[in-house]
């Protein structure tokens, strides 16, 4: 792809970990989503990815809800509130009609580095269930 903003690619980074394997490893399937998301955007197979990244999230919220029954009502909050926005934006702003592939490839990449960083340090040690160790 011959362009002057190439798409935005991110790797894992040990700062994203929550300390349970199972959920770590989601939050990296999720970068690499949108890495997929980059892989197409010149073209065909996008609403697939796109698709495919947003139901990668959506089961993400629900691995971390689980693991969060026992939080505290202002983590439990912020997660909600997290979800909310995300469905706002995921069914009626984040579609291939309102925006080229290139922007949706961005704007799922900078999501997801501001989702995996402010659940690591919402989940870090505040979540139930194993943890590998």
């Amino acid at each position: 792809m011959n362009t002057p903003h190439p798409p935005v690619a991110v790797p894992w980074d040990p700062a994203y970990e929550t300390g349970h394997p199972d959920l770590d490893a989601q939050f990296r399937a999720l970068l690499e989503g949108c890495a997929r998301l980059a892989d197409h955007a010149p073209g065909a197979g996008l609403d697939e990815d796109l698709a495919m990244f947003k139901a990668q999230v959506r089961a993400l919220f629900r691995a971390e809800d689980e693991r969060l029954s026992g939080a505290d009502d202002d983590v439990r909050d912020e997660q909600l509130a997290e979800q909310e926005e995300f469905e706002a934006f995921a069914d009626e702003v984040v579609t291939t009609t309102h925006f080229d592939p290139l922007e949706l490839q961005r704007f799922a990449t900078v999501w997801s580095i501001g989702h995996l960083r402010s659940a690591a340090a919402r989940l870090q040690g505040k979540i139930e269930g194993p943890s590998g160790d």
